[in-house]
Protein backbone atom coordinates (compact mmCIF):
# COMPACT_ATOMS: atom_id res chain seq x y z
CA UNK A 1 0.00 0.00 0.00
CA UNK A 2 1.54 3.32 -1.03
CA UNK A 3 -1.36 6.21 0.70
CA UNK A 4 0.88 9.19 -0.40
CA UNK A 5 -2.26 11.36 1.63
CA UNK A 6 -4.37 10.01 3.88
CA UNK A 7 -7.03 11.87 5.92
CA UNK A 8 -9.25 11.37 7.96
CA UNK A 9 -12.56 13.06 6.45
CA UNK A 10 -14.09 13.03 9.86
CA UNK A 11 -17.29 11.39 8.50
CA UNK A 12 -17.89 14.14 5.56
CA UNK A 13 -18.20 12.59 1.76
CA UNK A 14 -14.20 12.38 0.41
CA UNK A 15 -12.27 12.32 -2.65
CA UNK A 16 -10.60 9.12 -3.08
CA UNK A 17 -8.19 8.35 -5.99
CA UNK A 18 -5.76 5.58 -7.18
CA UNK A 19 -3.34 6.53 -9.42
CA UNK A 20 -1.23 4.48 -11.58
CA UNK A 21 1.98 4.88 -14.12
CA UNK A 22 3.46 2.27 -15.86
CA UNK A 23 6.89 3.33 -17.75
CA UNK A 24 9.03 0.67 -16.57
CA UNK A 25 8.31 -2.71 -18.13
CA UNK A 26 11.23 -5.01 -17.69
CA UNK A 27 9.81 -8.34 -20.29
CA UNK A 28 9.21 -5.53 -23.05
CA UNK A 29 11.96 -4.41 -25.51
CA UNK A 30 14.62 -2.28 -23.79
CA UNK A 31 14.00 -4.10 -20.34
CA UNK A 32 16.26 -5.74 -18.05
CA UNK A 33 14.45 -9.34 -18.56
CA UNK A 34 12.74 -8.21 -22.28
CA UNK A 35 10.91 -11.42 -24.23
CA UNK A 36 11.20 -12.08 -27.55
CA UNK A 37 9.44 -8.86 -29.01
CA UNK A 38 7.00 -11.26 -31.11
CA UNK A 39 5.58 -12.81 -27.75
CA UNK A 40 5.22 -9.01 -26.53
CA UNK A 41 3.86 -7.49 -29.28
CA UNK A 42 7.12 -4.97 -30.24
CA UNK A 43 6.02 -3.09 -26.88
CA UNK A 44 8.98 -0.96 -24.93
CA UNK A 45 10.01 1.30 -22.47
CA UNK A 46 7.71 4.59 -21.73
CA UNK A 47 8.32 7.68 -19.85
CA UNK A 48 5.62 9.94 -19.71
CA UNK A 49 3.29 7.42 -17.69
CA UNK A 50 5.34 8.18 -14.32
CA UNK A 51 5.58 11.69 -15.02
CA UNK A 52 1.92 11.70 -15.62
CA UNK A 53 0.97 10.11 -12.74
CA UNK A 54 2.87 12.52 -10.23
CA UNK A 55 1.50 15.32 -12.07
CA UNK A 56 -2.19 14.23 -11.19
CA UNK A 57 -1.58 12.99 -7.79
CA UNK A 58 -0.15 16.97 -7.40
CA UNK A 59 -3.45 18.37 -8.65
CA UNK A 60 -5.71 15.73 -6.76
CA UNK A 61 -3.63 16.71 -3.08
CA UNK A 62 -3.34 20.38 -3.89
CA UNK A 63 -6.35 21.60 -6.62
CA UNK A 64 -8.58 18.85 -6.46
CA UNK A 65 -11.56 20.87 -4.65
CA UNK A 66 -15.26 20.87 -3.48
CA UNK A 67 -17.30 22.47 -0.30
CA UNK A 68 -18.75 18.93 -0.03
CA UNK A 69 -16.08 16.81 -0.46
CA UNK A 70 -12.66 16.08 1.51
CA UNK A 71 -9.61 14.58 -0.68
CA UNK A 72 -8.63 11.69 1.92
CA UNK A 73 -6.91 9.53 0.34
CA UNK A 74 -4.30 9.02 -2.89
CA UNK A 75 -3.23 5.64 -3.39
CA UNK A 76 -0.40 5.95 -5.79
CA UNK A 77 1.38 3.07 -7.77
CA UNK A 78 4.26 3.42 -10.12
CA UNK A 79 7.28 1.56 -12.30
CA UNK A 80 9.93 4.25 -13.02
CA UNK A 81 13.18 3.36 -14.29
CA UNK A 82 14.49 6.19 -12.29
CA UNK A 83 13.17 4.83 -9.09
CA UNK A 84 9.54 4.41 -7.70
CA UNK A 85 9.46 7.84 -4.96
CA UNK A 86 6.98 10.31 -5.31
CA UNK A 87 7.58 14.13 -3.67
CA UNK A 88 4.23 15.36 -2.59
CA UNK A 89 3.71 19.02 -2.88
CA UNK A 90 3.91 19.00 0.93
CA UNK A 91 8.01 18.17 0.30
CA UNK A 92 7.87 14.73 1.55
CA UNK A 93 9.23 11.78 -0.03
CA UNK A 94 7.07 8.44 -0.29
CA UNK A 95 8.54 5.36 -1.62
CA UNK A 96 5.97 4.15 -3.47
CA UNK A 97 4.88 0.43 -4.64
CA UNK A 98 5.63 -1.09 -7.68
CA UNK A 99 3.11 -1.13 -10.01
CA UNK A 100 3.09 -5.12 -10.96
CA UNK A 101 -0.42 -6.92 -11.27
CA UNK A 102 -0.67 -8.27 -7.48
CA UNK A 103 0.14 -4.47 -6.61
CA UNK A 104 -2.63 -3.19 -8.48
CA UNK A 105 -5.53 -5.61 -7.94
CA UNK A 106 -4.77 -5.31 -4.30
CA UNK A 107 -4.67 -1.34 -4.62
CA UNK A 108 -8.35 -1.07 -6.62
CA UNK A 109 -9.87 -3.33 -3.77
CA UNK A 110 -9.24 -1.12 -1.58
CA UNK A 111 -10.17 1.68 -3.45
CA UNK A 112 -13.33 -0.09 -3.64
CA UNK A 113 -14.45 -0.54 -0.48
CA UNK A 114 -12.73 2.22 1.20
CA UNK A 115 -15.87 4.44 -1.00
CA UNK A 116 -19.12 6.16 1.28
CA UNK A 117 -21.97 6.20 -0.98
CA UNK A 118 -21.85 9.90 -0.90
CA UNK A 119 -17.55 9.51 -1.63
CA UNK A 120 -16.54 10.91 -5.24
CA UNK A 121 -13.45 8.00 -6.86
CA UNK A 122 -10.87 8.54 -9.30
CA UNK A 123 -9.45 6.30 -11.45
CA UNK A 124 -5.83 7.53 -12.92
CA UNK A 125 -4.23 5.18 -15.48
CA UNK A 126 -1.22 5.74 -17.56
CA UNK A 127 0.64 3.09 -19.28
CA UNK A 128 0.59 0.53 -22.02
CA UNK A 129 -2.93 -1.08 -23.39
CA UNK A 130 -4.47 -2.71 -25.90
CA UNK A 131 -7.42 -3.48 -27.64
CA UNK A 132 -9.70 -6.56 -29.21
CA UNK A 133 -12.93 -5.29 -30.66
CA UNK A 134 -14.53 -3.24 -28.09
CA UNK A 135 -12.37 -4.72 -24.58
CA UNK A 136 -9.45 -2.39 -23.75
CA UNK A 137 -6.66 -4.40 -21.41
CA UNK A 138 -4.28 -2.46 -19.34
CA UNK A 139 -0.68 -3.68 -18.61
CA UNK A 140 0.95 -3.49 -15.29
CA UNK A 141 4.80 -3.83 -15.31
CA UNK A 142 4.57 -7.27 -15.25
CA UNK A 143 3.24 -8.09 -18.27
CA UNK A 144 5.21 -10.51 -19.99
CA UNK A 145 6.87 -12.11 -17.15
CA UNK A 146 4.42 -15.41 -17.85
CA UNK A 147 6.23 -16.28 -21.63
CA UNK A 148 3.41 -18.74 -21.58
CA UNK A 149 0.72 -16.18 -20.33
CA UNK A 150 1.77 -12.70 -20.85
CA UNK A 151 -1.44 -11.60 -20.81
CA UNK A 152 -1.41 -12.88 -17.02
CA UNK A 153 -0.01 -9.18 -16.04
CA UNK A 154 -2.95 -7.50 -17.31
CA UNK A 155 -5.75 -6.43 -16.58
CA UNK A 156 -9.54 -5.75 -17.97
CA UNK A 157 -10.19 -1.76 -17.91
CA UNK A 158 -14.00 -2.47 -19.43
CA UNK A 159 -14.78 -5.31 -16.89
CA UNK A 160 -13.51 -3.44 -14.03
CA UNK A 161 -15.94 -0.32 -15.12
CA UNK A 162 -18.69 -3.07 -15.48
CA UNK A 163 -17.74 -4.10 -12.09
CA UNK A 164 -17.44 -1.59 -10.25
CA UNK A 165 -21.47 -0.90 -10.57
CA UNK A 166 -21.49 -2.88 -7.41
CA UNK A 167 -19.58 -0.51 -5.40
CA UNK A 168 -21.43 1.27 -2.14
CA UNK A 169 -19.75 4.61 -4.12
CA UNK A 170 -22.27 6.55 -6.42
CA UNK A 171 -19.72 8.91 -8.48
CA UNK A 172 -17.14 7.40 -10.22
CA UNK A 173 -14.70 8.45 -12.93
CA UNK A 174 -12.14 6.97 -14.90
CA UNK A 175 -9.18 8.04 -16.75
CA UNK A 176 -7.46 6.18 -19.12
CA UNK A 177 -4.10 7.57 -20.82
CA UNK A 178 -3.06 4.69 -22.63
CA UNK A 179 -3.00 3.43 -26.44
CA UNK A 180 -6.12 1.25 -27.41
CA UNK A 181 -4.81 -0.34 -30.63
CA UNK A 182 -5.48 -3.62 -31.80
CA UNK A 183 -3.78 -6.51 -30.09
CA UNK A 184 -3.39 -10.12 -31.83
CA UNK A 185 -2.61 -11.57 -28.85
CA UNK A 186 -5.32 -10.52 -27.00
CA UNK A 187 -7.49 -11.45 -29.51
CA UNK A 188 -6.41 -14.80 -29.72
CA UNK A 189 -6.31 -15.43 -25.96
CA UNK A 190 -9.80 -14.75 -25.42
CA UNK A 191 -11.00 -17.61 -26.66
CA UNK A 192 -9.56 -19.14 -23.50
CA UNK A 193 -8.77 -16.35 -21.60
CA UNK A 194 -10.30 -13.15 -20.65
CA UNK A 195 -8.46 -10.28 -19.28
CA UNK A 196 -8.75 -10.03 -15.43
CA UNK A 197 -11.28 -7.20 -14.08
CA UNK A 198 -9.65 -7.30 -10.54
CA UNK A 199 -13.04 -7.18 -8.55
CA UNK A 200 -15.85 -9.89 -8.80
CA UNK A 201 -18.92 -9.13 -10.88
CA UNK A 202 -21.10 -8.19 -7.79
CA UNK A 203 -25.10 -9.36 -7.83
CA UNK A 204 -27.74 -7.40 -7.74
CA UNK A 205 -25.67 -4.11 -9.01
CA UNK A 206 -26.12 -0.34 -7.37
CA UNK A 207 -28.81 0.94 -9.54
CA UNK A 208 -27.32 4.47 -7.82
CA UNK A 209 -24.12 4.36 -9.84
CA UNK A 210 -22.67 7.30 -11.83
CA UNK A 211 -19.57 6.96 -14.38
CA UNK A 212 -17.81 8.73 -16.14
CA UNK A 213 -14.91 7.23 -18.18
CA UNK A 214 -12.43 9.46 -20.23
CA UNK A 215 -9.95 7.41 -23.10
CA UNK A 216 -6.81 9.35 -24.30
CA UNK A 217 -7.62 8.07 -27.92
CA UNK A 218 -9.90 6.61 -30.50
CA UNK A 219 -10.16 2.76 -30.35
CA UNK A 220 -7.82 1.23 -32.66
CA UNK A 221 -5.93 4.09 -32.20
CA UNK A 222 -2.18 4.89 -30.40
CA UNK A 223 -1.81 7.73 -27.55
CA UNK A 224 1.80 9.78 -27.27
CA UNK A 225 3.48 10.59 -24.79
CA UNK A 226 6.44 13.38 -24.44
CA UNK A 227 10.56 12.60 -23.24
CA UNK A 228 10.64 14.61 -19.82
CA UNK A 229 6.71 15.48 -19.73
CA UNK A 230 3.41 14.54 -19.36
CA UNK A 231 1.89 12.89 -22.25
CA UNK A 232 -0.26 14.87 -24.40
CA UNK A 233 -3.66 13.94 -22.62
CA UNK A 234 -2.55 14.20 -19.22
CA UNK A 235 -1.85 17.70 -20.21
CA UNK A 236 -5.06 18.39 -21.77
CA UNK A 237 -6.77 16.72 -18.67
CA UNK A 238 -4.74 18.54 -15.83
CA UNK A 239 -5.35 22.19 -17.96
CA UNK A 240 -9.58 21.47 -18.22
CA UNK A 241 -9.57 20.43 -14.64
CA UNK A 242 -7.83 23.56 -13.32
CA UNK A 243 -10.66 25.63 -14.82
CA UNK A 244 -10.74 24.96 -18.65
CA UNK A 245 -13.79 23.02 -18.75
CA UNK A 246 -16.09 24.94 -16.04
CA UNK A 247 -18.85 26.84 -16.22
CA UNK A 248 -20.46 28.92 -13.68
CA UNK A 249 -24.28 28.11 -14.85
CA UNK A 250 -25.34 27.87 -10.90
CA UNK A 251 -23.20 30.93 -10.09
CA UNK A 252 -20.31 29.16 -8.94
CA UNK A 253 -17.69 28.14 -11.04
CA UNK A 254 -17.47 24.09 -11.25
CA UNK A 255 -16.78 21.15 -13.44
CA UNK A 256 -18.97 18.65 -14.51
CA UNK A 257 -18.55 15.59 -16.63
CA UNK A 258 -20.21 16.63 -19.74
CA UNK A 259 -18.02 19.73 -20.05
CA UNK A 260 -15.07 17.42 -19.54
CA UNK A 261 -14.64 16.11 -23.15
CA UNK A 262 -15.06 19.23 -24.83
CA UNK A 263 -12.06 20.86 -23.22
CA UNK A 264 -10.10 17.91 -23.44
CA UNK A 265 -10.57 17.93 -27.32
CA UNK A 266 -9.73 21.23 -27.67
CA UNK A 267 -6.28 20.96 -25.91
CA UNK A 268 -5.11 17.63 -27.12
CA UNK A 269 -6.19 19.84 -30.77
CA UNK A 270 -3.44 22.66 -29.60
CA UNK A 271 -1.09 20.27 -28.54
CA UNK A 272 -0.87 18.73 -31.69
CA UNK A 273 2.20 18.77 -33.69
CA UNK A 274 1.74 21.56 -36.14
CA UNK A 275 2.93 19.67 -39.36
CA UNK A 276 1.31 16.52 -38.69
CA UNK A 277 -1.69 17.94 -37.12
CA UNK A 278 -4.22 16.47 -34.51
CA UNK A 279 -2.02 13.26 -33.71
CA UNK A 280 -4.88 11.92 -30.60
CA UNK A 281 -8.83 12.33 -30.62
CA UNK A 282 -9.63 11.78 -26.80
CA UNK A 283 -13.08 9.63 -26.87
CA UNK A 284 -15.92 9.17 -23.64
CA UNK A 285 -17.08 5.71 -22.90
CA UNK A 286 -19.89 5.69 -20.13
CA UNK A 287 -20.63 8.85 -19.36
CA UNK A 288 -22.86 10.31 -16.60
CA UNK A 289 -23.87 13.65 -15.44
CA UNK A 290 -22.38 15.16 -12.43
CA UNK A 291 -20.42 17.59 -10.82
CA UNK A 292 -16.41 16.96 -10.11
CA UNK A 293 -15.13 19.38 -8.59
CA UNK A 294 -15.34 23.20 -8.34
CA UNK A 295 -12.82 26.40 -8.93
CA UNK A 296 -12.36 28.71 -5.99
CA UNK A 297 -11.40 31.55 -8.55
CA UNK A 298 -12.09 32.31 -12.19
CA UNK A 299 -10.15 30.07 -14.36
CA UNK A 300 -7.74 30.81 -16.90
CA UNK A 301 -8.59 30.15 -20.52
CA UNK A 302 -8.10 30.95 -23.89
CA UNK A 303 -9.09 33.86 -25.74
CA UNK A 304 -7.82 34.06 -30.01
CA UNK A 305 -7.69 36.07 -32.66
CA UNK A 306 -7.86 33.55 -35.96
CA UNK A 307 -6.14 34.97 -38.89
CA UNK A 308 -8.34 32.53 -41.86
CA UNK A 309 -6.22 34.38 -44.54
CA UNK A 310 -3.10 33.65 -43.08
CA UNK A 311 -0.59 30.49 -41.83
CA UNK A 312 2.68 30.28 -41.24
CA UNK A 313 5.18 30.20 -38.09
CA UNK A 314 5.13 33.80 -38.01
CA UNK A 315 2.44 36.49 -37.80
CA UNK A 316 1.39 38.32 -41.00
CA UNK A 317 3.87 41.13 -41.28
CA UNK A 318 0.44 43.65 -42.20
CA UNK A 319 -0.55 43.26 -38.76
CA UNK A 320 1.16 46.14 -36.54
CA UNK A 321 -0.30 46.19 -33.08
CA UNK A 322 -2.85 44.11 -30.94
CA UNK A 323 -4.68 44.84 -27.80
CA UNK A 324 -7.15 43.01 -25.83
CA UNK A 325 -9.27 45.32 -23.08
CA UNK A 326 -12.23 44.60 -21.14
CA UNK A 327 -14.60 46.99 -19.01
CA UNK A 328 -11.81 47.97 -16.51
CA UNK A 329 -8.64 48.81 -19.55
CA UNK A 330 -6.48 47.20 -21.32
CA UNK A 331 -5.03 43.61 -20.67
CA UNK A 332 -2.97 42.56 -23.65
CA UNK A 333 -0.69 44.32 -25.94
CA UNK A 334 1.38 43.42 -29.00
CA UNK A 335 3.07 45.52 -31.11
CA UNK A 336 5.23 44.29 -34.38
CA UNK A 337 7.91 43.85 -34.40
CA UNK A 338 6.19 40.64 -32.32
CA UNK A 339 8.50 40.02 -29.39
CA UNK A 340 8.85 35.92 -27.96
CA UNK A 341 7.57 35.26 -24.95
CA UNK A 342 5.38 38.12 -24.01
CA UNK A 343 1.90 37.40 -23.18
CA UNK A 344 0.38 36.76 -26.37
CA UNK A 345 1.83 33.83 -28.86
CA UNK A 346 1.48 33.24 -32.72
CA UNK A 347 0.38 29.69 -33.65
CA UNK A 348 0.28 28.66 -37.40
CA UNK A 349 -2.94 30.97 -37.60
CA UNK A 350 -3.82 32.39 -34.68
CA UNK A 351 -2.65 34.76 -32.15
CA UNK A 352 -3.34 33.34 -28.60
CA UNK A 353 -3.52 34.52 -24.68
CA UNK A 354 -4.92 33.69 -21.61
CA UNK A 355 -7.45 35.67 -19.64
CA UNK A 356 -9.15 35.64 -16.60
CA UNK A 357 -13.03 34.16 -17.56
CA UNK A 358 -16.55 35.79 -17.03
CA UNK A 359 -15.47 39.18 -18.74
CA UNK A 360 -16.15 40.93 -22.01
CA UNK A 361 -13.36 41.32 -24.01
CA UNK A 362 -12.97 43.39 -27.22
CA UNK A 363 -10.50 43.08 -29.64
CA UNK A 364 -8.43 45.55 -31.85
CA UNK A 365 -6.43 44.78 -34.36
CA UNK A 366 -4.06 47.90 -36.26
CA UNK A 367 -3.49 47.03 -39.83
CA UNK A 368 0.12 48.57 -41.95
CA UNK A 369 -2.50 49.94 -43.89
CA UNK A 370 -6.62 50.52 -44.07
CA UNK A 371 -8.81 50.55 -41.49
CA UNK A 372 -8.61 48.85 -37.85
CA UNK A 373 -10.76 45.74 -36.87
CA UNK A 374 -12.17 46.18 -33.64
CA UNK A 375 -14.51 43.00 -32.40
CA UNK A 376 -17.85 43.20 -30.69
CA UNK A 377 -17.40 42.75 -26.98
CA UNK A 378 -16.84 38.93 -26.67
CA UNK A 379 -17.77 37.05 -23.03
CA UNK A 380 -14.79 34.51 -22.37
CA UNK A 381 -16.05 31.20 -20.99
CA UNK A 382 -13.94 28.28 -21.01
CA UNK A 383 -12.89 25.96 -22.62
CA UNK A 384 -11.88 28.95 -24.72
CA UNK A 385 -13.08 31.72 -27.23
CA UNK A 386 -12.31 32.70 -31.04
CA UNK A 387 -12.37 35.90 -32.64
CA UNK A 388 -12.42 35.74 -36.23
CA UNK A 389 -10.07 39.10 -37.54
CA UNK A 390 -11.45 40.91 -40.77
CA UNK A 391 -9.70 42.97 -42.83
CA UNK A 392 -12.10 45.39 -43.57
CA UNK A 393 -12.80 46.93 -40.37
CA UNK A 394 -15.48 46.33 -37.28
CA UNK A 395 -17.21 43.35 -36.80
Amino acid sequence: MTLVRNVDPMGRPAVRALVIGVGAYPWLVGGAEARDAAVTEGMAQLVSPPISARAFADWVATECWHPAREVATIDLLLSDRDGPDYLDPGGIRHAVERADKAAVKAAVRRWKDSGGPNDLLLFFFCGHGVAAGFDVALLASDYGSDNEQPFDGAFSLDGLVENMRGARTERQVFFVDACRVASAGLLRSQHVYRADPLIGTPIPMNQAVRQAVYFSTLRGQPAFGRLGQVSLFTAALLRSLRGAAASDNEGEWAIETSMLQRSLNFFLDELADPIHGQVQTPQTGTQSVFELVRIRSAPIVPLMLRSGWHEGEDPPDEIRHIEISREDGEVASWRHPWEAGGSVTWAPNRFATDLEAGWRYTCTVAFEHGPSFVSRARNLGPPYCIVEIRRDGDA
